[in-house]
């Protein structure tokens, strides 16, 4: 029906399931037809500009957000047509690696029907891409799940694929790996003589110096306290803008040297170890041979400078303010914080929690995944020209 303003204009029938499905086949013939008139060789090229023009791509997010400009003329890029018209180029990126680790989120949706299963990363499991049934308003509404079998042999519900993660064609079938992906989170055991365990939550791994680490239920000593803690590490500067991030180590030793201050300046010489990506890192040599390590390169100013320096140049530390909060520290480190009220309240009553000191408590330590990875086998995978755009 279309309507202007109050004057009904026209009335149409809706369309009947079989004119869909075949308003799909035709879409599909097209996709084809497309596809038949490039020449082989150019068919890979041809994939590639079709997925550029049909995706969102984050870049082109980021660049609406920071210029005021509405994101939703990307936001609605459908990458169907460059499923449809080039599935075998697609799937034969997952040979060089473009699509075989795909990340999960909404992981604790009560429409996962795994919720609280122990995957064994080393296990392979069935799983298949499909379109979401969910209606408006669900978090998993408008987007590509991933099912899993069962030991039944049945299909089940798992996880979302992120938006901005690698995208398989839906009702594409596979063998994957389930692991880890990032922890923000973990769970202490705190065992104490004489009382029942205690289960406290330590929140902000990420931003401390544990970030990236995974614990599977270990033994560890804890230190708690309410105490002064960095709100960030200690950064490297040239010229006022950042190089990266101290390491820890170098971070004790200019602690013994009673040098880590706020401005105090370095000479170095820089080389690059790790040119690109989240582990790219430059090691610093000082006139007496002494190394400093700095970290997250690729985060801050340099990220696209490779450092191989022959002569030194000066440097200076930028301290990070302090805060006081609940601090949990393993092996003399910053682990993260504590969160929760009752968790506070509980190490409080138990004496672990003292203002201006830190307490050893024996625990064991579980990291909470809020992403999973999808690690997919490329020899496994089948995809599916029968379903839907």
């Amino acid at each position: 029906m279309a309507t202007n303003g109050a004057s009904l204009i026209e009335l149409k029938p809706q369309l009947s399931l079989e004119k869909t499905k075949l308003m799909f086949q035709q879409a599909y013939q097209t996709a084809e037809a497309f596809r038949a008139n490039i020449p082989q060789l150019e068919r890979l090229s041809a994939a590639a500009a079709a997925w550029n023009i049909a995706a969102s791509r984050q870049d082109e997010l980021e660049v609406a957000r920071k210029e005021n400009v509405d994101s939703l003329a990307f936001a609605k890029k459908v990458s169907n047509f460059a499923f449809a018209a080039f599935p075998n180029e697609i799937i034969s990126r997952l040979n060089e690696l473009q699509f075989t680790n795909l990340k999960l989120v909404t992981l604790s949706n009560e429409a996962n029907q795994f919720l609280g299963k122990d995957w064994n990363p080393l296990e392979l499991h069935p799983v298949e891409i499909r379109a979401s049934h969910h209606p408006p308003g669900h978090e998993r509404h408008v987007s590509r799940l991933v099912f899993v079998q069962d030991s039944d042999g049945e299909y089940k519900e798992f996880a979302m694929l992120e938006t901005r993660t690698g995208q398989l064609p839906i009702g594409t079938k596979a063998q994957a790996n389930m692991v880890g992906g990032e922890t923000f989170t973990a769970n202490a055991t705190i065992q104490l003589p004489g009382i029942e365990p205690v289960e406290i939550t330590i929140r902000e791994l990420s931003k401390f110096s544990y970030a990236g680490q995974t614990f599977n239920s270990e033994p560890v000593t804890l230190e708690i306290g309410t105490v002064p803690v960095p709100e960030q590490s200690v950064k490297i500067k040239i010229s006022g803008k950042t190089l990266g991030e101290l390491d820890s180590d170098s971070v004790k030793e200019l602690e013994k040297l009673n040098y880590l201050k706020n401005s105090n300046s370095l000479k170095l010489k820089l080389t690059s170890i790790s040119e690109t990506g989240s582990l790219a890192f430059v090691l610093g040599e000082s006139p007496n041979v002494n190394l400093l390590k700095i970290n997250k390169i690729s985060f801050y100013d340099f990220s696209t400078q490779v450092f191989d320096d022959k002569n030194y140049r000066q440097v200076t530390i930028e301290m990070p303010p302090t805060k006081t909060r609940d601090p949990v520290f393993l092996n003399g480190e910053p682990l993260g914080a504590l969160h929760f009220k009752k968790d506070k309240e509980v190490l409080k009553e138990l004496g672990i929690l003292n203002f201006g000191k830190l307490t050893q408590v024996q625990a064991t330590l579980q990291s909470n995944f809020s992403t999973k990875l999808v690690k997919v086998d490329p020899s496994t995978v089948e995809s599916n020209r029968t379903t839907n755009f």
